[in-house]
Parts: C-alpha cells; structure tokens; sequence
C-alpha cells in the first residue's frame, strides 16, 4: 500500500488533515504545525502519532499527495 491522507474536506478539499497512512501503518495527526500554499497546491506541517512530523503536500493539478517525513 502507498502512502496517503485521510482529510476532512468541509468548504473545500484538502481543509484538515485527519491521518496519515505510511505503509501498512495508520498515523492519526495530532497537530497541524503549519498550513501553506504551494504553487498548483496546498501543504501540511503535522505532528502525528508517536511524535514523529511528517510534511504533507497535496498537489492539487495531480490530484496526489506528497507524504515526506521530517
């Protein structure tokens, strides 16, 4: 399985993170660190599970997201 997002999209997608699959493993976001624009998409510093922060960055034009731990 590839890594992906779970959101919550209310007025828009992607509004909030919820969790973050790696693997076969299912990480619940904690914390949302910092939220910001990209060009073509939107982006996510969170803290997850097991404190460990991932780098969330959907692009929007691909309709993918880009999960880089830090």
């Amino acid at each position: 399985m590839s890594d992906s997002v779970e959101c919550y999209a209310g007025a828009s997608y992607p509004q909030r993170p919820l969790a973050v699959r790696v693997g076969e493993e299912r990480l619940e976001v904690l914390e949302i660190l910092r939220e910001y624009r990209l060009p073509g998409g939107k982006g996510f510093r969170v803290r997850v599970q097991g404190d460990r922060i991932y780098e969330l960055q959907y692009q929007e034009y691909r309709d993918e997201w880009l999960v880089i731990p830090v």
